[in-house]
């Protein structure tokens, strides 16, 4: 198998009848094919935190990666790399490669647990590239099927996301917060 290097792209959240859910986006930024990933609602919370750089709010929040943590420690183990390796029936099989320096170890898990660790112990995010060629989409994709009365709003999305970047390279977070609130806005008033 061979894979690609992705990240997280960003965040919707919708209603539906039955659940409260939200969708990651997980991508590859070079090609812009990018992955839904449905994730619950306390995952969403995790992820959100971890991006906003409170790694160590997190680590206590979420079980999983207690428990991983202590598995770490007793065995003097290392995570190298989480995978997303395959989707079946709508459902991914994930991994995570933890390592001692001699010998390797993979543990399954959910996609949302392999991209919460990669995040918190900042090691690379792999996705197999046949899950890229099968499911994925231009991100952009997303927005281009808008209802015709919401169209307008894709320059209003791109000017947001243009000076969001603006604001992150200056570090000015506030403002941006502010901006990511305007984009949000526009998204759900889009679905």
């Amino acid at each position: 198998m061979s894979y690609k290097n992705v990240l997280p792209l960003g965040l919707f959240h919708g209603l539906t009848e039955t659940a409260d859910s939200y969708i990651l986006m997980i991508g590859e930024p070079s090609t812009g094919l990018s992955v839904p990933i449905r994730i619950q609602p306390h995952e969403a919370c995790t992820i959100c935190t971890i991006l906003e750089q409170d790694k160590d709010a997190t680590k206590k929040m979420t079980d999983t990666y207690q428990l991983l943590d202590k598995i770490m420690k007793v065995f003097g183990l290392g995570v190298k790399e989480a995978h997303i390796d395959d989707l079946q029936a709508g459902i991914f099989r994930s991994s995570i490669l933890m390592t001692d320096g001699f010998n390797a170890m993979t543990i399954e898990c959910s996609a949302s647990d392999a991209i919460i660790i990669s995040i918190i112990e900042e090691c690379p995010l792999l996705m197999n590239n046949k899950i890229l060629d099968e499911a994925g989409c231009e991100f952009s994709a997303l927005e281009d099927n808008l209802p015709p009365n919401k169209k307008g709003k894709r320059n209003q999305l791109d000017e947001l996301r243009k000076e969001l970047e603006d604001c992150e390279a200056r570090e000015d977070y506030e403002k941006a917060a502010e901006i990511q609130s305007q984009i949000d806005e526009l998204l759900r008033q889009s679905e």
